[in-house]
């Protein structure tokens, strides 16, 4: 019906904590979401203890979830940042949220093409 739809997809890394190793994920870039989301079974692989993150209930279009969000190092192309990522439980699709990746870029959407350019520190 719609044919082919191309969906806004970033690849990004996020450094393991308590260690050296970066892993590349897939996300979705959602502007409507505050933080970057990620199902709750990265979490472990990501050295996160959920135990250790601040809970915080969220809504989306699936209704209430619990998230347990904690600050992470991510690199999107050369760029590196501190970050808030939120794990939540369930089979979600890795989100890009807003913060901090909005606030260092600006991003362009078209059709299959995205591009994130580094926004100018003196506008901030």
């Amino acid at each position: 019906m719609f044919g082919v739809i191309f969906r806004p997809v970033a690849e990004i890394h996020l450094k393991k904590k308590g260690g050296e190793k970066w892993y590349r994920i897939s996300t979705i870039i959602d502007s409507g979401a505050d933080v970057t989301l990620l199902p709750g079974m990265y979490a472990g692989i990501l050295g996160v203890d959920l135990k250790e993150c601040k809970k915080q209930k969220t809504r989306g279009i699936g209704g209430f979830a619990d998230v347990y969000i904690t600050e992470m190092e991510v690199r999107i192309g050369s760029e590196e940042m501190r970050t808030f990522v939120g794990f939540i439980e369930g089979d979600i699709p890795p989100l890009m949220g807003r913060t901090d990746f909005f606030r260092t870029f600006e991003v362009f959407f078209k059709m299959n093409e995205i591009l994130f350019v580094k926004g100018d520190e003196d506008e901030k």
